[in-house]
């Protein structure tokens, strides 16, 4: 079975009507769509049970689709399965360090098996550790560095490989603010070089570093888009939303879309001239009320509620 190709693609991964259902009857993914474009980070957007670990897994040749295309990389997912798995890595959501090996061991010997040199190897797995803030602890056996530095060996594992496409399943899971920041400039310096599709629930983690967004829900893809473009679609006019520590004062109801939770009320106002006139009235009305930036985390609640979730 050959396994040459030409250039990579312009889409890495392509996938139309791709359905799977375990057998406890679970559906976890229901005729989705997708495509990732060359050199790009994708980001796939969702609660647990989303079906997002499902999908990384099958574009990961792990899993076997019930129905649907799939190509990666230009290969066939059915067919060349083999030819695939010799230009991806990944990170499995319950991948674990072995605990008696070095964070060196880990990445060194990862690259040697893939077949690189031992010269190769040795520079790959110094730029993986040092990218990862890991050098100065090469030498510790995994058990006794923290949860966090244990999933940044992992992560510097597949990306020392500098493979054509990456997969990561919750790449930030556990790790402190410092380290997840960290983990983010590698991911984002790798861009270009590899193409890079990661799973997250983490609102902030998925509009910091990515290129395009699939929000995934139940098994449904609800929308796809660059950040901006997904925030564009809970705007009624502007940029901006505001909170009001309260109920939404009398007269206010046609001013723009409300929600309400918790004892406050968000407002995206249909113009400039109802923020003003909502402030005036908040005020009035003694209610505390601040202007913030619309948020991907707004995003997604709306695609969810217009979901009929």
């Amino acid at each position: 079975m050959s396994c040459e190709s030409g250039n990579v693609p312009e889409y890495v991964v392509s996938a139309a009507g791709l359905s799977k259902t375990y057998r406890n009857g679970i559906q976890a993914l229901k005729g989705i769509a997708l495509s990732v474009k060359q050199g790009e980070i994708f980001c796939l957007l969702g609660p647990n049970g989303a079906g997002k670990t499902t999908t990384l897994r099958i574009f990961s040749t792990q899993l076997e689709p019930d129905k649907g295309d799939v190509w990666i990389l230009g290969f066939n997912l059915r067919t060349k399965r083999k030819c695939i798995r010799k230009r991806i890595a990944c990170v499995p959501q319950e991948a674990m360090p072995d605990p008696e090996l070095t964070a060196w061991d880990h990445v060194f010997y990862y690259l040697f098996a893939r077949g690189l040199s031992v010269l190769e190897a040795r520079k790959r797995a110094r730029w993986a550790l040092e990218a990862a803030q890991l050098w100065d602890h090469r030498n510790t056996p995994t058990a006794q560095l923290s949860g966090g530095m244990r999933k940044r060996v992992l992560v510097a594992m597949v990306i020392a490989t500098r493979a054509s496409l990456i997969f990561l399943d919750e790449p930030s899971a556990g790790l402190d603010p410092l380290s997840r920041r960290a983990l983010w400039q590698v991911l984002y310096e790798l861009k270009g070089e590899s193409s890079i599709f990661l799973t997250t629930h983490a609102m902030d983690e998925a509009e910091a570093i990515s290129d395009t967004i699939a929000v995934l829900y139940q098994g449904r893809v609800l929308a796809v888009g660059a950040p901006r473009e997904l925030k564009e679609q809970v705007l009624v006019s502007g940029d901006h939303k505001l909170v009001l520590e309260g109920p939404l004062p009398p007269g206010c109801e046609e001013l723009g879309r409300v929600e309400a939770y918790g004892g406050k009320t968000i407002v995206y106002p249909k113009d400039e001239g109802a923020i003003q006139l909502l402030v005036e009235h908040s005020l009035k009305a003694g209610v505390r009320v601040a202007i913030q930036p619309v948020t991907l985390e707004d995003a997604f609640i709306y695609l969810v509620s217009e979901a009929g979730a």
